[in-house]
């Protein structure tokens, strides 16, 4: 995108509100902050698989 003139502000732009937005969730730095949002989405994740790991266990013990 940067060997376009036009876009190349755009691109710019858009890259520093990337960076500010990352560096809000790792104290200062874009790949704390990228570190920091994985790490989350996979607890989240994990605590959605085991919900439905139960879920289905406890609907096939009943016999529905």
């Amino acid at each position: 995108i940067a060997y376009i003139p036009t876009l190349q502000t755009l691109a710019t732009a858009i890259s520093c509100q990337i960076s500010a937005f990352l560096a809000t969730f790792g104290s200062g730095t874009p790949l704390e902050g990228t570190i920091v949002i994985c790490l989350t989405c996979t607890f989240v994740g994990a605590l959605f698989d085991t919900y439905v790991y139960v879920f289905y266990r406890y609907t096939n013990l009943r016999g529905n």
